[in-house]
């Protein structure tokens, strides 16, 4: 299994997003951006040292109806929310569950609350990533021991799934991913790598030593 590639999820994928920003004009709004967020254990998943981390995902319509998606991990909080929206176009909608923090967050006037199609297409990527990465089913064994490699292993299906904007599929990493049985488990199968290129993962580090739990 070549965990080179997997080392370099993370680093790819922030240089398709870095090239997507620059290319896009900063007034282009999206149609549509429906936020969501699920949960997994970091570190421990039993016992008194056992953390929960969060991953935010963002599904962002374009007036054209293409869409893409992006990730955020942290705590749940306005913190974690407000990484994400940075790297994120503005949108004439933002569609979101009740939680509190989306609303103190995200334009009111902009602002649509409740469950319906847009916020399906989250709970369908989250769907599609406890598919992909046992570590994130519900009464799973499995769990990512540190933040790199869990980050790692969401970049890796980004790239197979084709879910950042202006790209398709990759097959090399398809083809990697399909053969990649070990993802579930809490080995060392993910190396520590240059992830931390990844802008997010800067100020989820600081999230990790805070404990994943919470709100703010």
């Amino acid at each position: 299994m070549d965990q080179k590639k997997v080392r370099q999820a993370g680093v790819e994928l922030a240089r398709l997003e870095g090239e997507q920003r620059a290319a896009r004009d900063p007034e282009q709004r999206a149609a549509v951006i429906s936020l969501d967020e699920m949960w997994t254990y970091l570190g421990r998943r039993v016992g008194p040292g056992k953390r929960r981390i969060w991953i935010w995902t963002a599904v962002i319509e374009e007036a054209d109806g293409r869409r893409w998606r992006l990730f955020e991990v942290g705590r749940r909080n306005g913190a974690t929310l407000r990484r994400l929206l940075a790297r994120l176009p503005l949108a004439e909608q933002y569609c979101t569950d009740p939680y509190p923090v989306y609303r103190a967050v995200l334009p009111a006037e902009r602002h649509k609350i409740g469950k319906g199609p847009e916020t399906n297409r989250n709970e369908a990527t989250h769907g599609v990533l406890r598919r992909k990465l046992n570590r994130l089913v519900r009464r799973t064994q499995g769990y990512s021991k540190s933040l790199a490699m869990l980050v790692d292993s969401l970049a890796l299906v980004w790239l197979n799934r084709g879910w950042i904007h202006h790209t398709c599929p990759c097959q090399e990493y398809r083809i990697f991913l399909s053969a990649g049985r070990g993802f579930g488990v809490k080995g060392n199968l993910f190396a520590p790598s240059s992830v931390h290129l990844f802008r997010s993962s800067f100020n989820a580090v600081q999230d990790e030593r805070n404990g994943a739990a919470g709100t703010g």
